[in-house]
């Protein structure tokens, strides 16, 4: 340890120092699980900060998904901003994913009263029997920290026992053991902890200063980053798999409602959004589409407004996906799309409810070709084909009917989508 930290004093000695003077200070917030949400945050953000600011991130989470996690350190290492990361407040932890993403700053800080650390993948040992795959998993993580550990010109040891042997370290510990630079409760105290810090690009060295008319700015997240962290989250992210796959099963084992089906596939894309099986904007115009089809079909579907309720869950989940910076060329304003939103929501709903009313004061269909007067387009030996308010159906009748006869439907059977009919005769 001691030899360690003698090459890295020698190291830094032996590099020029160039001043970096920060002239604005960016927080980001990360309190709860790394999940796709937490990356579409961070995306969109960091390309919003100029290089020559400081990014802090202020973190508290439980861990999360793996490939998300390098994803991040990914975007991370992409910015040449110095990053803090300052695991607070009191009583927060950065466990799991979270310590992996930490060893990506080039300084890491603690509120008294936090931990870091616990970072073996949960359930390893009762997932992977085999002694080689979970060798695999835990060498792939141990030669992450270690290669971000020497590009931050961290020693590399703590971070490989809280992979190997889920250890975990208080504020006071982590500061011993060379893991923080030391303990912070304000955003005063961050900046004398970090004034005359040294961090490292390639081959150089920089010094941080503070100008005197520090700037500061606070990123929030988005309405749709909230909603996908939301769910997001790996339980009820699994919840909707599970419960997508059971709609969809029972869909299949009784068609024709689509009920099941439409709440079943939004279940489903989200599900796969949440597991990063499906791309967030490809799945976010999933949702917009399937959420278009699902009113379609409650026009022609008594489904007492269930379709509706899916078909405005999946329209506003899919247009608060799509519409993120790091995804779309051009971005509308939140209120364009909220009032858009709005404007057709209230059009669908209340022709829903028009034809709720019709249908419970036992009128027929609006769109129904019942009683309604056609005309004989072909006739075969096997079908009448007829034409009706400009919907072509297929036909039975007991009269002897010729091609342009006029007819009257009398019956519609929806299961077959066929239509009795009887000739209107010519006085």
């Amino acid at each position: 340890m001691l030899f360690v930290s003698i090459l890295l004093k020698v190291s830094i000695l032996g590099a020029k120092t160039l001043d970096y003077n920060v002239h604005q200070l960016n927080y980001l917030d990360i309190n709860s699980a790394i999940t796709p949400a937490t990356l579409e945050y961070l995306q969109t953000n960091l390309k919003q900060i100029p290089q020559k600011g400081l990014i802090v991130i202020r973190l508290n989470t439980p861990g999360g998904l793996v490939t998300t996690t390098k994803e991040i350190i990914s975007v991370l290492n992409g910015h040449d901003a110095p990053k803090v990361i300052w695991v607070t407040p009191s009583g927060a932890s950065a466990a799991s994913a979270g310590a992996i993403i930490s060893s990506a700053a080039d300084f890491i800080v603690m509120t008294p009263g936090t931990t870091i650390g616990a970072a073996t993948p949960v359930g390893i040992n009762e997932d992977m029997k085999e002694s080689d795959g979970k060798n695999k998993v835990l060498n792939d993580l141990v030669a992450l920290i270690e290669g971000l550990s020497e590009l931050r010109k961290r020693d590399a040891a703590p971070f490989r026992d809280m992979i190997r042997t889920a250890k975990s370290f208080s504020n006071v510990d982590a500061q011993k053991k060379g893991i923080s630079i030391g303990d912070a409760q304000t955003t005063q105290e961050l900046i004398d902890l970090l004034q005359g810090r040294i961090f490292h690009r390639k081959d150089s060295s920089y010094q941080l200063s503070f100008s005197p008319n520090l700037d500061y700015k606070q990123h929030e997240q988005t309405l749709g980053q909230e909603i996908l962290s939301l769910l997001a989250q790996p339980q009820l992210a699994y919840i909707l798999f599970l419960v997508g796959a059971a709609l969809i099963y029972f869909e299949l084992q009784a068609p024709g409602g689509f009920i099941a089906g439409g709440l079943g596939a939004i279940s489903l894309l989200i599900a796969a959004i949440s597991f990063q099986v499906l791309p967030l904007n490809w799945g976010a115009l999933l949702l917009v589409i399937l959420g278009l089809i699902l009113f379609v079909l409650e026009i022609y579907i008594t489904s007492y407004g269930l379709l509706t309720i899916g078909a405005i869950a999946a329209l506003t989940l899919g247009s608060l996906f799509l519409f993120q910076p790091e995804n779309a060329l051009i971005v509308p304003p939140m209120n364009i799309i909220l009032s858009t939103l709005a404007s057709v929501i209230v059009v669908m709903v209340g022709f829903s409810l028009f034809l709720f009313k019709t249908r419970r004061k036992g009128k027929e269909n609006f769109f129904s070709p019942l009683h309604k007067e056609g005309v004989v387009i072909d006739v075969t030996s096997q079908f009448i084909q007829v034409k009706v308010e400009g919907q072509i159906w297929r036909a039975i009748s007991d009269d002897t009917l010729l091609i342009n006869d006029l007819i009257t439907v009398t019956h519609v059977d929806n299961e077959k989508l066929q239509l009795t009919i009887e000739k209107i005769s010519r006085s």
